[in-house]
């Protein structure tokens, strides 16, 4: 009975570690949103006026920002598209584009997806349940690999429309954040569900 009584505290300080990380963390994440340039949010096109998104010159920023942030203060390491089955334990050839874990542990804490706000057109729509998907695979794992949290990061100007409002909405569970960083030099937004007549998401 003992042995048990220790075993629960010993999980309820690891799961209390945990959500004060992934708090700290979140606010990290802001800053580092913040902190992201114009150039790698919206990419010039040469001889032309134009701008456009790509995802990973996004991410990659993101990283960066993260990096320089996260620094010796944070007790979790970050790392970007990596494929965790080929080094660790972890039975899984799935590859997000961004884990917050402790290395050399089975310490994880968050995956992250980003989007950007093209998946307004209907050819993408796939992607959303594919990179939801994903985040699900990590918060399903064997509970020493599982993730404390995932998170889906659409970025760009434009309204999220109504379908891949819908998507995300049908995949929703407690464990996954969706975040909307919506403009350059503004800070992330939760993505919250209202549960009206007609319900429909909000960016708190």
């Amino acid at each position: 009975m003992e042995l048990i009584k220790i075993e629960v505290n010993k999980m309820e300080q690891e799961e209390s570690f945990k959500a004060e990380n992934f708090a700290l963390f979140l606010k990290y994440l802001d800053i580092a949103c913040r902190n992201i340039k114009d150039m790698y949010y919206h990419i010039p096109i040469a001889s032309s006026t134009n701008t456009i998104y790509r995802e990973r010159v996004y991410t990659y920023e993101l990283y960066h920002q993260l990096r320089n942030i996260l620094g010796l203060n944070f007790y979790y390491d970050i790392n970007g598209e990596l494929l965790k089955s080929r080094f660790t334990l972890m039975q899984t050839e799935t590859t997000p584009d961004l884990l917050i874990h402790k290395s050399n542990e089975r310490n994880n804490l968050v995956v992250i997806e980003v989007k950007s706000t093209e998946i307004n057109k209907s050819s993408r729509y796939s992607e959303v349940r594919n990179d939801v998907n994903k985040i699900n695979h990590f918060l399903n794992l064997d509970e020493r690999d599982i993730y404390y949290r995932g998170i889906l990061l659409i970025y760009g100007d434009e309204m999220l429309e109504n379908r891949p409002l819908e998507i995300i909405n049908g995949l929703q569970r407690q464990e996954i954040l969706f975040l909307r960083h919506s403009k350059v030099k503004n800070g992330i937004k939760k993505l919250v569900w209202e549960r009206k007549r007609n319900g429909t998401f909000k960016e708190k």
